[in-house]
């Protein structure tokens, strides 16, 4: 008989789940959110780039500093994220 065996593909299929339609809402919106934080870092880091913010600003460049690393931990959730919700079945 052929119920006992597995096909891989099959075995694949089983451990995964459908997304809800919660979580398909917010794959869809995913992309934009990480590309207007990435855009928000290029940003920061520009200010950065200058000297003038250290010399002019040293408590502007702490803040800024400390922005850019939030926002870093916040892209890799973000990319974490998204690859938790593409690994799921399509509803």
């Amino acid at each position: 008989p052929r119920d006992d065996v597995e096909l891989p593909a099959r075995r694949e299929r089983v451990g995964k789940r459908k997304r809800t339609n919660k979580e398909e809402r917010e794959l869809s919106v995913m992309e934009q959110t990480i590309l207007e934080c990435e855009a928000k870092k290029e940003q920061l880091t520009a200010q950065l780039s200058t000297g003038e913010t250290f010399k002019a600003e040293p408590q502007r460049a702490r803040t800024i500093t400390e922005d850019l690393a939030a926002l870093d931990v916040e892209i890799q959730r973000l990319y974490g994220r998204w690859q938790e919700l593409s690994d799921l079945l399509p509803p």
